[in-house]
C-alpha cells in the first residue's frame, strides 16, 4: 500500500485552533484511507505533545524522516512553515506532491500498480 504524508498547518496561539487543525487532519486521514491509501498523520504528535512536550524542532525533525519514508505528500491549503519545509524536502527527493483529495485519487493506492505505472506518471 502506499504511505500518504499529510502536510498541514498546525501551530497555533490557540489551542482549540491546534485541535481543530488536528481534527482536520484526522478527517482527510480518513477519506485517504477510504481510498485504500496508508494516511501518514503527523498532527496526531499532538496528543503525544500534551503528556510529553518536545521542542518544535525535534517534531519538525520526525515529520521530515516521515517525509523521506512516505510515497506521495498531500499539502492541505492554508499556511504552515512547517508544511512549507516538508514539501521543499518531498520535492527536493523528487516526491510526487498532491494538493487535494481529488488530486491524490489520481495515484495508484497499491505499490504493484505504482510500479506497474511508473512510467506513466514520470
Amino acid at each position: 500500500m502506499v504511505l500518504v504524508y499529510v502536510a498541514s498547518a498546525y501551530s497555533n496561539p490557540s489551542s482549540s485552533e491546534r485541535e481543530q487543525n488536528v481534527k482536520r487532519q484526522m478527517e482527510i486521514g480518513d477519506k485517504i484511507i477510504k481510498l485504500g491509501y496508508v494516511p501518514f498523520l503527523p498532527l496526531l504528535t499532538h496528543y503525544q505533545h500534551l503528556l510529553y512536550p518536545q521542542s518544535y524542532d525535534m517534531w519538525l525533525n520526525l515529520g521530515l524522516e516521515m517525509v523521506r519514508r512516505s510515497d506521495i505528500i498531500l499539502r492541505l491549503e492554508g499556511p504552515s512553515k512547517g508544511a512549507d519545509i516538508e514539501v521543499a524536502l518531498a520535492k527536493e527527493l523528487h516526491k510526487p506532491i498532491a494538493y487535494s483529495i481529488k488530486e491524490l485519487e489520481k495515484w495508484p493506492a497499491s505499490a504493484e500498480e505504482w510500479v506497474k505505472n511508473f512510467k506513466v506518471y514520470y
